[in-house]
């Protein structure tokens, strides 16, 4: 699942932005009839307990994926400064 996120975002650069504007937000797939992928639950379930009941592998993806971004990022603005300090 991962890969196929990776995949997705790297061809799409409106998404990585939408992905990176989440910061550290919680990524839920909302989708109260698919426990796998989603959270198995509708939104009013979500809002009022906080919890789920699905795996929610396409959130939990999103959100390593966006820890990879956020990386790359911290990278490509740290070390072309760290280098001009030289």
């Amino acid at each position: 699942m991962c890969r196929v996120c990776i995949i997705q975002f790297s061809q799409h650069a409106e998404l990585q932005q939408w992905l990176v504007d989440t910061g550290s937000a919680r990524i839920v797939f909302l989708c109260a009839s698919d426990s796998f992928l989603g959270s198995g639950c509708d939104a009013e379930t979500l809002s009022n307990t906080g919890s789920y009941r699905g795996k929610n592998w396409l959130g939990k993806s999103l959100m390593k994926l966006l820890q990879k971004l956020q990386v790359l990022l911290y990278q490509q603005q740290v070390l072309p400064n760290a280098y001009n300090a030289l």
